[in-house]
Protein backbone atom coordinates (compact mmCIF):
# COMPACT_ATOMS: atom_id res chain seq x y z
CA UNK A 1 0.00 0.00 0.00
CA UNK A 2 1.36 3.56 -0.89
CA UNK A 3 1.77 5.96 1.85
CA UNK A 4 -0.56 8.54 2.47
CA UNK A 5 -0.09 12.17 1.30
CA UNK A 6 -0.12 15.09 4.41
CA UNK A 7 -3.28 16.22 3.03
CA UNK A 8 -4.79 12.60 2.55
CA UNK A 9 -3.58 12.33 6.64
CA UNK A 10 -5.55 15.80 7.14
CA UNK A 11 -9.16 14.97 5.86
CA UNK A 12 -9.07 11.75 8.08
CA UNK A 13 -8.52 13.90 11.29
CA UNK A 14 -10.40 16.53 10.62
CA UNK A 15 -13.19 14.23 10.24
CA UNK A 16 -12.32 12.10 13.28
CA UNK A 17 -11.70 15.62 15.53
CA UNK A 18 -14.44 17.38 13.89
CA UNK A 19 -17.02 14.88 13.73
CA UNK A 20 -20.17 15.21 16.17
CA UNK A 21 -20.73 11.81 16.04
CA UNK A 22 -17.29 10.86 17.39
CA UNK A 23 -16.54 8.21 15.09
CA UNK A 24 -13.50 5.84 15.40
CA UNK A 25 -10.67 5.89 13.72
CA UNK A 26 -11.32 2.94 11.28
CA UNK A 27 -14.91 4.88 10.52
CA UNK A 28 -13.05 8.27 10.23
CA UNK A 29 -10.77 6.87 7.40
CA UNK A 30 -13.62 4.96 5.77
CA UNK A 31 -15.67 8.57 5.53
CA UNK A 32 -12.41 10.26 4.21
CA UNK A 33 -11.57 7.82 1.49
CA UNK A 34 -15.10 7.73 0.24
CA UNK A 35 -14.92 11.61 -0.17
CA UNK A 36 -11.54 11.77 -1.54
CA UNK A 37 -10.80 8.40 -2.96
CA UNK A 38 -7.59 7.18 -1.67
CA UNK A 39 -7.41 3.21 0.25
CA UNK A 40 -8.46 3.00 3.97
CA UNK A 41 -4.89 2.01 6.03
CA UNK A 42 -5.31 0.41 8.94
CA UNK A 43 -6.25 1.51 12.53
CA UNK A 44 -3.29 0.74 13.64
CA UNK A 45 -1.47 3.28 11.67
CA UNK A 46 -3.94 5.78 12.14
CA UNK A 47 -3.96 5.04 16.10
CA UNK A 48 -0.09 5.43 15.68
CA UNK A 49 -0.41 9.01 13.62
CA UNK A 50 -2.84 10.39 15.81
CA UNK A 51 -0.69 9.31 18.95
CA UNK A 52 2.35 10.95 17.23
CA UNK A 53 0.30 14.05 15.95
CA UNK A 54 -1.69 14.90 19.21
CA UNK A 55 -4.79 14.29 17.84
CA UNK A 56 -7.63 15.59 20.33
CA UNK A 57 -11.42 15.77 19.54
CA UNK A 58 -12.49 19.02 18.96
CA UNK A 59 -16.63 18.72 17.98
CA UNK A 60 -18.96 21.37 19.12
CA UNK A 61 -21.52 21.21 22.16
CA UNK A 62 -24.40 21.99 19.50
CA UNK A 63 -22.74 18.96 17.21
CA UNK A 64 -23.17 16.53 19.38
CA UNK A 65 -26.36 17.60 20.74
CA UNK A 66 -27.32 17.27 17.18
CA UNK A 67 -25.47 13.53 17.11
CA UNK A 68 -27.25 12.48 20.51
CA UNK A 69 -30.88 13.33 18.99
CA UNK A 70 -30.24 11.84 15.70
CA UNK A 71 -29.34 8.60 17.88
CA UNK A 72 -31.65 8.65 19.81
CA UNK A 73 -34.64 9.32 17.03
CA UNK A 74 -32.78 6.11 15.23
CA UNK A 75 -33.64 4.12 18.69
CA UNK A 76 -37.25 5.43 18.98
CA UNK A 77 -38.11 4.83 15.49
CA UNK A 78 -36.46 1.30 15.53
CA UNK A 79 -39.04 0.92 18.42
CA UNK A 80 -42.28 2.38 17.21
CA UNK A 81 -43.18 0.65 13.96
CA UNK A 82 -46.80 2.64 14.11
CA UNK A 83 -45.67 5.96 14.46
CA UNK A 84 -47.65 6.77 11.16
CA UNK A 85 -50.53 6.37 12.78
CA UNK A 86 -49.63 9.37 14.87
CA UNK A 87 -48.91 11.54 11.53
CA UNK A 88 -52.73 11.21 10.73
CA UNK A 89 -53.91 13.60 13.46
CA UNK A 90 -53.52 17.28 12.63
CA UNK A 91 -50.29 18.96 14.98
CA UNK A 92 -52.97 20.76 17.31
CA UNK A 93 -54.86 17.39 18.07
CA UNK A 94 -51.25 15.84 19.83
CA UNK A 95 -50.57 18.56 22.48
CA UNK A 96 -50.87 17.82 25.24
CA UNK A 97 -51.26 19.64 28.66
CA UNK A 98 -50.70 17.58 31.23
CA UNK A 99 -50.74 20.40 33.91
CA UNK A 100 -52.32 19.42 37.45
CA UNK A 101 -55.01 22.12 37.96
CA UNK A 102 -55.12 21.65 41.75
Amino acid sequence: MARLTSDQWNSIKTVWEYSPDEPTYSDSAQKACEKHGFMVPSRQSIAKKAKTDHWQRKASLAGINQATHRMADKMVDSDAPHRSEWQQYPPHLLNFNISESN
